[in-house]
């Protein structure tokens, strides 16, 4: 039996992703995929980066590290001065060693293990790989009649994907499982998100898991690092003052 673990949107929380990582060291896995958005909202973008880094983490490229490499000098799309103003503080924090290792992050990785083909990625792909916008249109109403369609450049027994924040399983009329971990790092309660797949020739497993983490000590952080657009963070990704 191989066991893996599949994180997914950790977003600069570093109390969040101590918490999972040792709750995974627990659990004997071989390897661990992060399927993007490492950096920003949180205030932490760097420790987190390298503590993913430390423990060898497969990383993939998320929405939020497309935007940080493309570093516009102007906000683009609906984006708010407030978001613009974030995300170059993110970009600030980060060195140009930082930058290289992101560049690396693919935007899709496939592995077949024990005969099961797993697809990982942030979100659906694009089909034309030459476009300029990798991902696919974000679709947050995502259920059993459209995930086929969504994805349907993922030739794989299961899909795991990211983005919408919240933990997913479905079927899929075609018979491929789509999973989404939930979000490790912006949760409104103090739970961080992920899970554990156990795969054997024929048969596999999959445990969707919550491990609490110090939230307030994330939050604090926002404040103790003057984080531009946290009161705004604070409400919308974690719940906080309503």
């Amino acid at each position: 039996m191989t066991k893996i673990a599949v994180i997914s949107d950790a977003h600069a929380n570093l109390p969040a992703l101590e918490a999972v990582i040792e709750d995974i060291l627990n659990e004997d896995c071989v390897r661990i995929y992060h399927l993007g958005d490492a950096i920003a909202i949180g205030a932490y973008s760097v420790e987190v980066l390298e503590m993913l880094m430390q423990y060898n983490v497969l990383m993939l490229m998320g929405n939020h590290e497309a935007y940080f490499l493309s570093q516009p000098e102007e906000k683009q799309g609906n984006m708010t001065d407030g978001e613009f103003k974030h995300q170059k503080w993110v970009a600030g924090t980060l060195k140009d060693w930082h930058r290289r290792v992101i560049k690396k992050f693919g935007f899709r990785h496939d592995e077949t293990i024990n005969g099961y083909i797993l697809a990982f990625m942030h979100y659906a792909l694009n089909p034309d790989s030459t476009a300029k916008k990798k991902f696919k249109g974000f679709l947050k109403d995502i259920n059993t009649d459209n995930v086929d369609e969504v994805f349907e450049e993922a030739e794989a027994d299961i899909i795991f994907f990211g983005h919408l924040h919240k933990v997913m399983d479905i079927i899929g009329k075609t018979g491929k499982r789509y999973i989404n971990p939930g979000s490790l790092g912006c949760q409104k309660d103090e739970f961080a998100d992920y899970c554990i797949v156990s795969i054997r020739n024929g048969a596999y497993k999959v445990e969707h898991k919550k491990v609490r983490y110090d939230k307030k000590a994330a939050l604090d952080e926002m404040d103790n690092r003057d984080m531009p657009e946290r009161e705004f963070i604070k409400r919308a990704f974690y719940g906080e003052g309503k």
